[in-house]
């Protein structure tokens, strides 16, 4: 996994055009240089995609579809792509585990906490349900009673609602509700599982509680025993596998056990220890985050795979 930097690239709003020349400069146009006229019309989209992005709390493609490719563009850069491409190349195939296991449209991803978040981005885009629970360092917690012994706990119990996330609306959802957290330990999760069933009352039969890193680990594993002409996504074969074999450690290693997710997935750190901040976190906007929903919207959209769902209208 490579990231590349270039003189254009030294903040998130800096765009491509900075550094770079025009042809034909000394051609004259309607009294304008053509090397003016280019950066003056690399400037207004420039300006008119940061001027969205600054306006709204998250990119979605309702927001992407106001936008010309070539705005689009002027805030692209290469950190961000590069996360877009990593964060497919391991969204890709872990959808298509899902699909198989729980049948297509007939599951909920659910992100725990910040680390699932950018993948949770492409499934969101790509038409499947999607959840977003901020919450962290449930590690230092003795146990789920801790939890919802924490002062302001009721707020979040009612957030948890507001997402769906109640024994009634996953009983007549009639899916299964698939939540995801990075694992060291595995108890984190293990204290979240005792959270969502023995406080909430979720019903067993209708939610998995797994480990995103575990299952990326054995997706790699699976995807080396498939002959390569059996794979038809080329591009998809050669990042996850062939071009980088070590592709699954180093995403791990990167988006998960570093916290590089958090940059990306737009869902803010909350601490169980200070539910008072719920309201910060639902409210909580990333620049980098919108850019990354931004050009992830528009990959998808060239791949043929990007599709609104009504269910995600109120996701975070």
């Amino acid at each position: 996994m490579k990231i590349f930097f270039n003189s254009a690239t030294k903040s998130t709003f800096y765009p491509y055009y900075s550094s770079q020349k025009t042809k034909f400069h000394n051609t004259s146009f309607c009294g304008l240089t053509t090397d003016k006229f280019e950066r003056s019309k690399e400037v207004s989209n420039y300006q008119k995609a940061k001027n969205l992005l600054s306006s709204t709390k998250k990119i979605t493609p309702l927001e992407y579809r106001k936008l010309t490719p070539a705005q689009i563009s002027a805030v692209n850069n290469y950190e961000t792509k590069e996360a877009v491409d990593d964060n497919i190349a391991v969204a890709l195939p872990l959808k298509d585990f899902l699909d198989k296991k729980y049948g297509k449209d007939k599951y909920v991803f659910v992100s725990i906490g910040t680390s699932p978040a950018p993948l949770g981005r492409v499934f969101e885009f790509s038409g499947v349900e999607t959840k977003y629970l901020p919450i962290s360092d449930l590690r230092y917690s003795t146990g789920y009673r801790d939890v919802v012994e924490a002062e302001y706990f009721y707020d979040y119990e009612k957030f948890l609602e507001e997402q769906g996330i109640s024994k009634k609306n996953i009983e007549d959802s009639k899916k299964t509700f698939v939540f995801y957290d990075f694992t060291a330990s595995g108890k984190t999760l293990r204290i979240f599982r005792d959270l969502m069933l023995k406080h909430l009352g979720l019903p067993e039969k209708q939610t998995d509680f797994r480990s995103l890193n575990e299952d990326i680990l054995a997706l790699r594993d699976e995807i080396r025993k498939i002959k390569p002409d059996v794979i038809t996504d080329r591009k998809l074969l050669k990042k996850f596998n062939i071009k980088d074999p070590s592709f699954a450690n180093s995403y791990i290693g990167n988006y998960l056990a570093f916290s590089e997710a958090s940059k990306y997935g737009g869902i803010a750190h909350l601490d169980y220890r200070n539910f008072y901040q719920l309201n910060d976190a639902k409210n909580f906007e990333s620049k980098s985050a919108k850019i990354y929903n931004l050009i992830l919207i528009d990959e998808l959209s060239k791949r043929g795979q990007l599709k609104q769902v009504s269910a995600n209208s109120h996701c975070l």
